[in-house]
């Protein structure tokens, strides 16, 4: 399986009072990292759109392991599984950096939807650019900005 890796720090306003990250902020993490993937596969969400489908996460199992502290720098990883049907998914996991600890994983479910109807609809061209990113090579990210 191929990884892709976005790299970025825990800001202050993603924790409470003592310094620990909310919960709910993984999943904006998780969300930024399968943007990135996509878009590093090819996949242009404003084209996407443009041609009338969105992509959406239709469900989402999170498991934590650990907590981010503020300061704490962190990588999200992100893994396709292969699609099925109109469907497909992501295993993602949060590390804690340098040493790669296990902090948060989670398996994403998501399709691509028809706007109009709101039927879930997935173009041979997009199960292309999945099927390929299955066997690409690694890809990773610089720290963001």
């Amino acid at each position: 399986m191929q990884v892709f890796e976005h790299q970025d720090e825990v800001r202050d306003s993603e924790t409470d009072v003592a310094g620990v990250v909310n919960h709910a902020h993984f999943l904006d993490y998780m969300a930024n990292t399968r943007h990135k993937h996509l878009r590093a596969l090819g996949l242009d969400f404003q084209v996407l759109l443009a041609r009338g489908y969105m992509l959406v996460a239709s469900k989402i199992d999170i498991r934590f392991r650990q907590p981010l502290f503020v300061g704490d720098s962190y990588c999200v990883t992100s893994t396709l599984i292969q699609p099925h049907g109109k469907q497909f998914g992501f295993e993602q996991q949060v590390l804690r950096l340098p040493e790669r600890t296990l902090v948060a994983k989670a398996v994403v479910q998501a399709a691509c939807v028809d706007c109009q109807s709101n039927a879930p609809a997935l173009p041979d061209d997009i199960k292309q650019l999945l099927a390929q990113g299955l066997m690409e090579a690694p890809v990773a990210e610089d720290v963001a900005t």
